[in-house]
Parts: structure tokens; C-alpha cells; sequence
């Protein structure tokens, strides 16, 4: 048995524990303990039973809330057999945003840009954290470095700045860090140093080998990966390294860093592998792959351009090139899709394959996935295969009359299904028999959300949120 995520609510009263049977035989959920106390009389189980392979979901809800920031011991007993887990109470958060902050807050038409694309979050030095907040943007800040160390100083001094999302300690160690370019356990050190002077803020990093998550995956409170496949991998190297980060960092929340970018000119080293710019097509397929495997947050690489860097000539959708324009429009259409699944997606886990929420399509090109966000919802996350992508270009063919099934978990009662898309939230012909739901959409181009709704409220929800930040 294992606790594969949690997340916590804004105001820290309540925390969702998704709990797996990782076991042979099935298993009755017979203990709960939060902070070394027993809370099996007030939590609320949704399914004590689990059938090896099948996940459950356990909410925990406090009259006194967390405290932000402290750590919370987890365990979920079963017999014999129990779940651990050490997490900080921190709220459940979906940043859409997009690196290169610090060019965006010094240039109003490129802030303009930033707040045209409907996103909410900047990659900026702690500088830059009170010209964020005047335009209502929130920062993943770099951790302001004294020479090889962290400036432990800096660090609480912005600590508690209302802009301030999260601490980001280092970029890549499985790079820097394995390639001895930094010490051995800097990245734990230093992690650890930044969470004891700013205990209120998630720390961050970003790793881009699938092969070395184990070894950083469980250090920051904040994992996030960047798989950057156009135009020398295939599309689907996102879902791979989603996926196994997911799991890695498990019960930690994982955000997605797409490509956004390409390489101006042939680098120094020869190969010319990012030659050109994702189409909008093939970002909204990797976020919706990312999607699909339980990331929670997209911060996009990159608004900002150093073409004249001869080892890393990146060009970011700033650039006047037609490509970056008609990527930042197709960036844009999304931020209202995002925004409102975000809510949702902030506190849901992975359903794809147990036996609870199991999702599958009947449409041969198209991939369904499920997660599960408390008692709210059910989303379904499809996508259509039916594409080439090549250093040349990119092709899809859209599938037509797309069925997709899905298991209901029996907490969830389905009231509505609800297809979030650029254009609004419509609604889904749906039928549900024997606990399992039937969708059918007419058409899909290349990813969609659906969203199977337990309340009305859900819907509003959806809907508000969706009118705030849409984009055309």
C-alpha cells in the first residue's frame, strides 16, 4: 500500500489523501493517523475495500486548520499493512505561467504580452516580486545565490511576500549537480537550508533526466519536469517522463515545463535538434499528455530570447518569428481551459488503471485518461494520436465520433459531463449504467478535457473560472 498523492485546500482545513493497494490481495483501510494522532473516527474513507491495483480516496478536516508550512506525518493502516508519508501543509496550487519573468516585468509591452496570453505566474528573480503583484502575477522565485551557496539572508527577507508562489532552488541538478559542476548533496542541502529559513513557501526544481528523478524527485516540495521533444523526439517522451516523475516525487505535487522555444541557429555543438517552433497544435498534445498523467501546474519555456548564447541559442515566443506569434495565440486559447481544470486538477490523482475509475477509449487513435478530484468530478483527459510530428512539420487527422468509458468511483455521483474547451464550457451527451459513464464527442482535433460533474456547483465553478481567464 502506498500514498500516492496529497493535497491540501487553501485555507489548510482539509487534506485529500489518495491511498493505492500496491499489494496481491485486497485490503481494508482499517486506521487513519495524522500527526501521530488517530483520525480514523473522523476521517471520511470513500472506499475502505481496495482490490489490489485500486486506489481510494481518504479526506482528513480539521476545525483548526494546518499550520502552513509545518510537516505532517501521514499513515493509513490496513490490518498488517500500512502508508506513509511526510508532506509540508501547503495549499494545492495550478500555476499557468511562463519562464523569462524578469524580461516581462522590465518591458510593459512584453508584460502586456504575458497578461494577453491569460497567464498567471512569472519564473523571475525575488526582485521582481513587488512589480508582479501590481499587475496581480504571482512568482516561482530563484533562490538569490551568495557565490556557490544560497543567500539564506535574501531568502527571509522576501519570505512572506504576497507574490511570492515558490522558491526555486535549482535548475537541472541532474545536470549540474551528477556532472560534479556542483557538490555532491548540494541540492539536498540547500533545499532543506531554504525550506528552515522560509518554512511558509514550497520549495522548487526542475529535472530533465527521466533516469536520475529517484535521486532528486523526493527533495523539494514542488517537482517539476521538462521534456522537450519538437523536433527530435517523439510527442509522446512527455507522457514517459510525466509519468515516472508522478510516481517518483509521489505524494508530491509535479508541474509540466513544455517546450516554448527553439534553437535560433544551429548550436556550437553541431546538431541542430529544437530547429523549429512547436505548433500550437503539438503544445496543446504535450500539456494534455501532461495532463493525462497527473501533473499539476504548466509554466511554458520560454517568453524571453538569448540567440546570441553559441552553446544554447534560444529563441522563446517573444521573438518576431511567425512561428512564436501563432504559438503564443495557441498558448493563449488554452489559458481558459487550464485555469478552469486547474481547479480541479489541483487536488486529483490518476485513476487511468485501477479498478475504481478506469477510463478507456473506442476510438483506435484516441488516449483516455481519468483522474480522480475528490468528490467534485471525475476529468477525462483524451488524446488523438493521429498526428506525424518531424523536424519539418507537424500533421494530425481528427478523429470523428469519439467514445470514451469510464468507471465512476462509487463516492461520486454523476450529475453532468461538461467538455471544457477555448470556446466555452458545453456540454457532453453522456450515459451512465452499471457505474460506468459513456461519452461520445463528435469530433476531436488533438486533446480535450471532459469533465463527469457531481454538482452543480462544479459546473458554475468550471464556467466563473473559465470566463476570467479566456483568451481568443
Amino acid at each position: 500500500m502506498r500514498i500516492s498523492s496529497v493535497s491540501f485546500t487553501r485555507d489548510l482545513s482539509k487534506a485529500y489523501i489518495y491511498v493505492e493497494n500496491a499489494a496481491t490481495r485486497e485490503l481494508r483501510i482499517s486506521g487513519v493517523y495524522v500527526g501521530g494522532e488517530d483520525a480514523t473516527s473522523s476521517a471520511d474513507v470513500k472506499q475502505a475495500e481496495l482490490k489490489p491495483g485500486d486506489k481510494t480516496l481518504v479526506v482528513v478536516e480539521r476545525d483548526r486548520p494546518f499550520r502552513r508550512g509545518e510537516v505532517v506525518k501521514l499513515r493509513v493502516e490496513a490490518g498488517q499493512v500500512a502508508a506513509s508519508a511526510e508532506v509540508r501543509a501547503l495549499p494545492a496550487e495550478f500555476p499557468v505561467g511562463i519562464y523569462g519573468g524578469d524580461e516581462v516585468l522590465s518591458n510593459r509591452q512584453a508584460l502586456m504580452e504575458v497578461l494577453e496570453m491569460g497567464l498567471d505566474t512569472l519564473v523571475a528573480g525575488p526582485d521582481k516580486l513587488e512589480a508582479a503583484r501590481r499587475h496581480g502575477l504571482r512568482v516561482v522565485a530563484y533562490a538569490p545565490r551568495a557565490g556557490e551557496s544560497i543567500d539564506l539572508d535574501a531568502v527571509r527577507r522576501y519570505a512572506g511576500h504576497p507574490a511570492l508562489l515558490a522558491w526555486y532552488v535549482v535548475d537541472e541538478p541532474d545536470i549540474w549537480e551528477v556532472g560534479g559542476r556542483l557538490p555532491e548533496g548540494w541540492t539536498a542541502k540547500w533545499t532543506g537550508e531554504v525550506r528552515k529559513a522560509d518554512p511558509a513557501t514550497p520549495t522548487y526544481i526542475v529535472l530533465c533526466d527521466p533516469w536520475s528523478l529517484e535521486r532528486f524527485a523526493s527533495l523539494p516540495d514542488i517537482l517539476a519536469v521538462d521534456p522537450y521533444p519538437v523536433s527530435h523526439l517523439p510527442l509522446r517522451y512527455v507522457e514517459f517522463m510525466a509519468r515516472r516523475a508522478v510516481r517518483a516525487a509521489a505524494p508530491r505535487p509535479v508541474w509540466l515545463i513544455p517546450q516554448a522555444f527553439r534553437h535560433g541557429r544551429p548550436p556550437r555543438s553541431g546538431g541542430w535538434w529544437w530547429n523549429r517552433f512547436p505548433t500550437p497544435e503539438e503544445e496543446r498534445l504535450m500539456v494534455f499528455m501532461g495532463l493525462g498523467q497527473g501533473l499539476k501546474g504548466v509554466i511554458y519555456f520560454t517568453y524571453h530570447s538569448f540567440i546570441d548564447n553559441p552553446n544554447d541559442p534560444v529563441e522563446g515566443v517573444s521573438s518576431s518569428h511567425v512561428d512564436a506569434a501563432a504559438l503564443r495565440r495557441g498558448i493563449a486559447r488554452m489559458s481558459g481551459e487550464l485555469h478552469a481544470l486547474g481547479r480541479l486538477l489541483a487536488f486529483s490523482d490518476v485513476f487511468t488503471e485501477t479498478r475504481s475509475a478506469a477510463a478507456w477509449s473506442r476510438s483506435g487513435s484516441v488516449e483516455a485518461a481519468s483522474l480522480v478530484a475528490g468528490d467534485e468530478a471525475v476529468v477525462l483527459v483524451l488524446v488523438n494520436h493521429g498526428y506525424v510530428s518531424t523536424p519539418r512539420g507537424f500533421e494530425v487527422a481528427p478523429a470523428r465520433e469519439v467514445v470514451v468509458e469510464a468507471r465512476i468511483p462509487r463516492w461520486i455521483k454523476v450529475l453532468g459531463a461538461y467538455r471544457v474547451a477555448e470556446w466555452g464550457v458545453e456540454d457532453v451527451e453522456l450515459k451512465v449504467e452499471g457505474g460506468v459513464a459513456r461519452i461520445t464527442l463528435p469530433r476531436l482535433e488533438t486533446a480535450a478535457a471532459v469533465v463527469l460533474a457531481a454538482s452543480n456547483s462544479a459546473y458554475r465553478a468550471l464556467v466563473e473560472e473559465w470566463r476570467i481567464w479566456r483568451r481568443y
